[in-house]
């Protein structure tokens, strides 16, 4: 009885030290999962500082250069790596400005912070789209000359403009208040080269102008001509916005409408080219083209993408060169230009 005592013993002895070998390595392990969950969240605070970083970079350099096209911008921002790189709370951060359309760019970085002698790294952080410094924005009092580029599109259309009036909050941030928009084009199509001066539309220094596509999209027209028609007549089917005035929790502030593409003269600071999409795609297909321009190929779901190479040709007034497409976003069914024209009281 004696030895089996011994054996028993021994054999608890054994099981405990097995045991609490067991809970010390699990104990490891979850130490380990902690600081990885704890490095994921370090780097990617590393990530969204670089992202800061770039973004003042960029509004800086647009303020220094308020005549340089955005795309031109954006080189400057990256520098000659392509990349920009910095330092922050113990790690590194990589950023880069990609442009997403002429008049709008993205900033997306990566943190890396070094956890247990091995390198975590955040997730890929991409700003959302922002809208490029004085787009749209009138200079001077002034009023508007506005000429179609092109309208040859099936679909019958009005274009509306409306006053974003700036306000400034105590800590400086800028909101719009939007005017009740007013018709400078009424429906119609086919308009190539036809302009418009309305000296009744004064616009103050500061203001923002928006452009609203009011479509008709049952081919009828039956009010074509009409002056008189309010924004939200029946008769339309949807509206296009140049500029959508976006609120959320951090800001009241525009970005470029999925359905425009807008884009400033590189040869006439002050020019503007508002491009619209009057048919209806998804919010991918709209972006991708935006930033990626046409190509030969059909819509890939699993790229979410037309593989398109970049904006490559221009028209001979400067502008990205459109093109006529029926089964992708093409930007080219009513097209405007519009310019500030100084007021003389």
């Amino acid at each position: 009885m004696g030895k089996l005592a011994l054996l028993v013993a021994a054999a608890a002895i054994m099981g405990s030290s097995m045991l609490l070998f067991q809970v010390d390595r699990t104990s490891v392990a979850t130490d380990e999962k902690q600081s990885e969950r704890q490095g994921q969240i370090v780097a990617r605070e590393i990530a969204r500082t670089g992202q800061n970083v770039l973004l003042s970079k960029v509004k800086q350099l647009q303020a220094a250069n308020p005549d340089e096209a955005l795309e031109n911008i954006v080189t400057l921002a990256n520098g000659a790596n392509g990349v920009v790189t910095g330092s922050y709370g113990g790690g590194t951060y990589e950023a880069r400005v990609i442009l997403t359309s002429a008049s709008t760019y993205a900033v997306e970085s990566i943190g890396s912070f070094q956890v247990n002698n091995h390198e975590v790294t955040s997730e890929r952080v991409s700003a959302r789209d922002n809208l490029a410094e004085g787009t749209l924005e009138v200079p001077t009092r002034s009023i508007l000359n506005i000429k179609f580029l092109e309208s040859m599109a099936g679909y019958c259309s009005a274009v509306y403009v409306q006053r974003l009036v700036p306000h400034t909050s105590g800590n400086g941030d800028i909101s719009y208040t939007e005017s009740t928009p007013e018709m400078v084009f009424s429906p119609g199509n086919n308009r190539d080269g036809e302009t418009v001066q309305p000296t009744d539309i004064i616009l103050e220094a500061g203001e923002r102008v928006n452009f609203i596509l009011a479509v008709d999209a049952d081919f009828n027209c039956e009010k074509r001509g009409r002056t008189d028609l309010d924004i939200n007549d029946r008769m339309y089917e949807y509206t296009r916005n140049a500029l959508e005035n976006e609120i959320d929790v951090d800001s009241d502030d525009l970005a470029e409408g999925k359905y425009a593409m807008i884009q400033e003269n590189p040869y006439n600071p002050g020019v503007w080219r508002i491009a619209f999409e009057d048919l209806i795609f998804s919010d991918a297909q709209l972006a991708d083209i935006k930033q990626n321009g046409y190509s030969n190929n059909s819509w890939s779901s699993r790229r979410n993408s037309y593989r398109g190479s970049g904006w490559n040709e221009v028209d001979s007034d400067g502008y990205w060169r459109l093109r006529d497409y029926g089964d992708k976003p093409d930007f080219s069914d009513q097209v405007i230009e519009i310019r500030f024209v100084p007021f003389a009281s």
